[in-house]
């Protein structure tokens, strides 16, 4: 099994706390999004797909300045870019169109 990067420890206490207050996996990764403070900061997020953790890439990006978002891998409840996905589809699907 691969290595794998733990999320730091201010943003594991931030969802412990999100979800001690009854919040749910979307809910949460709603928040963790606004809590980056993303506004005019880009920041890259990627799985831990062999070619995005390859030294060559994480070369790239380091030479590139690129932010990038640590994430643990199997975590697809907590992936920001899912709900973004979820607003997408229901403001351009109708309501009675099968789900894609």
């Amino acid at each position: 099994m691969g290595k794998t990067k733990e999320l730091s420890k201010d943003t594991r206490d931030k969802t412990v706390d999100l979800h001690k207050a009854g919040m749910g996996y979307r809910t949460i990764g709603k928040q963790l999004v606004r809590a980056l403070k993303m506004g005019r900061v880009w920041v890259f997020q990627h799985d831990k797909d062999l070619k995005h953790t390859a030294r060559e890439t994480k070369e790239w990006l380091r030479k590139k300045h690129f932010n990038v978002l640590e994430w643990p891998s199997q975590s697809p409840d907590l992936n920001p870019i899912e709900n973004l996905w979820r607003e997408l589809k229901l403001l351009l699907l109708p309501s009675d169109s099968p789900e894609i």
